[in-house]
């Protein structure tokens, strides 16, 4: 399974979750195909079947503004290191990262829950 973008994209904290039923899981990551180290973005995909096929990639990190390191293709750098992914008992993502001008920031932290 390739979590996309080919082989030029820089990827970033690559993290995974399992589901409540054997074979599902999904993985969390950034990575910049929207723009060369300029337009990073979060992405999730999911498996219900152990790999053998993946949903679409879904594109967390949607939102053209909301601070100044944010366009519509992405943010500038991914902020330190920080990705986490979990799923509650009801079926929900829970995904955390940073993102920022740099590495080093400024930058913040964002959030968002979906199935």
């Amino acid at each position: 399974m390739s979590i996309g973008g080919g082989g030029t994209v820089n990827h970033h904290s690559v993290q995974m979750v399992s589901g409540p039923a054997a074979g599902e899981f999904a993985v969390v990551w950034q990575d910049d195909r929207m723009g060369a180290n300029v337009a990073w973005n979060a992405w999730l995909r999911h498996t219900l079947d152990s790999g053998a096929n993946w949903a679409a990639p879904v594109r967390l990190s949607d939102l053209g503004s909301g601070a100044p390191y944010k366009t519509a293709n992405g943010y500038g750098f991914p902020y330190g290191d920080y990705l986490g992914v979990a799923r509650d008992s009801v079926g929900i993502y829970h995904v955390v990262w940073g993102e920022g001008i740099s590495y080093t920031g400024p930058g913040g932290t964002w959030y968002t829950k979906g199935r």
